[in-house]
């Protein structure tokens, strides 16, 4: 293993091997209870990473709650603060902050406002808060970019001026599939940007099953050598049918919780529908090209007019509007 130069290795890491030539090790994409989707308990997910001798990123949906608490915690475990923010078109982004001062002081002006509950999207567009939060003593990264869904940056945009604030790309993400991050890795070579990696860990038992590396002694030399592109990442994906319960128990947790809002039934609807906008986007004019080559009377599929024009978690629908 090569490490004068960034690299990604898909192999189990060894943390207590690289720590000996001074080489950092954080799992930097984990969330935890302060996720709606998340079982991770704060204390017992700080003792593992005592144990395994890493640290992590708090990077909750939406929240800051835990990042904002335990960025000093009594383990001594270095903890990044962080936040994966969902835009109004349902993309992630990950944001990387140097202190939990900073981090709250971005949450209170830029995001907070926008959000209002942590169950659904902020009401701002992704490459609108990229552009705002880059203003920030941060680091931003573009997390799993190919996911199915309409969650990764790349279903959104491909141009590269789009992305130019954008520090690093996650080139293994721990849930993900395996052709999806070979994907990232070749996107990263092609853009330039720096490699990060992280589990993506919903449950304590997940973290540090994908870990970062950087030549550094605390949280600030790290993200300032993620910023200049030092980073190694190794790590492997979870296994299909470990993926099937993963999803499962997240699925749960989230209807759970989300009830505290009276929202599960919105939120549901409100995933079908970014997905639904997304694929008829994409998909939509070519349908409508074979349509009036084949003189087909193929109807769009999707939500009626009047749901669109608003915000899909915002108001309240019929079932007549729902289905027709």
């Amino acid at each position: 293993m090569e490490l004068s130069k960034p690299g990604v290795f898909f192999e189990r890491p060894q943390p207590e091997v690289l720590s000996r030539v001074g080489w950092m090790g954080m799992d930097l994409h984990f969330h935890t209870e302060y996720s709606f989707d998340s079982i991770a308990g704060l204390d017992a997910t700080l003792r593992l990473a005592k144990k395994m001798g890493i640290g992590l990123a708090m990077t909750d949906h939406n929240a800051v709650g835990g990042a904002l608490r335990y960025s000093k915690n009594r383990h001594g475990v270095p903890v990044i603060p962080g936040i994966e923010l969902t835009g109004k078109e349902g993309t992630h982004m990950i944001y990387y902050f140097y202190s939990a001062r900073e981090l709250e002081a971005a949450w209170k002006k830029e995001i907070k406002p926008y959000l209002p509950n942590p169950y659904i999207p902020t009401t701002r567009p992704t490459l609108e808060m990229l552009r705002d939060l880059s203003k920030y003593n941060c680091v931003i990264t573009a997390p799993h970019p190919y996911s199915p869904g309409v969650v990764g940056i790349k279903k959104l945009t491909d141009s590269d001026r789009d992305l130019r604030a954008v520090h690093c790309v996650e080139v293994i993400n721990g849930y993900n599939l395996h052709g999806l991050n070979l994907r990232a890795i070749k996107w990263r070579e092609r853009c330039g940007k720096g490699a990060t990696g992280g589990t993506d860990g919903h449950m304590v038992e997940e973290l540090g099953r994908v870990a970062t590396f950087c030549p550094a002694s605390n949280v600030e030399e790290f993200l300032d050598a993620l910023k200049k592109k030092q980073s190694v990442v190794i790590g492997e994906e979870d296994r299909t049918l470990r993926k099937i319960v993963i999803t499962l128990l997240k699925e749960h947790e989230l209807v759970s919780k989300s009830r505290e809002y009276h929202i599960a039934k919105k939120l549901l609807q409100g995933q079908f529908h970014s997905s639904n906008n997304y694929y008829n986007k994409k998909y939509g004019s070519l349908k409508r090209r074979l349509n009036l080559l084949f003189g087909g009377h193929h109807k769009e599929p999707g939500f009626p007019k009047k749901a669109d024009k608003r915000h899909p978690l915002g108001g309240s629908w019929t079932r007549s509007e729902q289905f027709g």
